[in-house]
């Protein structure tokens, strides 16, 4: 039985639910942890962000630039491709960010005269106008060698062939023997 002291009113909370979230546990008592049962949920998958997309955050940025449905048009195609390709957290902040940029971007091109018929955001047009460092193939390209060789094969422990050396200073394993 719970009793409320502020209005001196008993509660049976043997069938309610409770809910709670949380960023991280640390902060939460161990006693309250012992009572809970956790569950971990790493973040939105690709067709929650989409969907997201469609229903908030394109008409959310839309607002804020000032476009409306005869300027602009998301394609569900042009979506995914900003999914896929220009998000990487589990959230979907910067998913926000981006179509910000894509519809600050196309208001630009209307104030500046430079178009004046309504654009349509498909996966080629979000190649277009997105940055390329922010996308998942940029990063790609920039990580070393080593990293795409699967495991054991890390190509920068290669021995130096004029020493016979691998760099952390020990000797080849075909030196060993003579």
């Amino acid at each position: 039985m719970f009793v409320d002291h502020y209005l001196d009113v008993e509660y049976d909370l043997s069938q309610v639910f409770f809910v709670a979230t949380a960023n991280v546990l640390h902060t939460i008592p161990p006693a309250l942890q012992d009572r809970m049962e956790v569950i971990r949920l790493s973040g939105y998958t690709e067709l929650e962000k989409l969907e997201i997309a469609k229903r908030f955050l394109v008409k959310k940025q839309m607002e804020a630039t000032g476009l409306d449905d005869k300027q602009i048009e998301f394609t569900e195609e042009g979506l995914a491709s900003l999914v896929q390709y220009y998000t990487r957290e589990s959230g979907v902040r910067n998913l926000e960010r981006e179509i910000g940029n894509v519809a600050r971007k196309i208001t630009r091109k209307f104030v500046s005269k430079d178009i004046k018929e309504k654009v349509v955001i498909n996966a080629a047009r979000v190649t277009d106008l997105s940055d390329p460092t922010n996308s998942r193939h940029h990063h790609r390209a920039q990580e070393p060698d080593r990293l795409h060789h699967g495991p054991g094969l890390d190509r920068s422990r290669r021995p130096d062939p004029h020493y016979g050396m691998h760099p952390d200073g020990r000797q080849r394993q075909a030196d060993r023997h003579r």
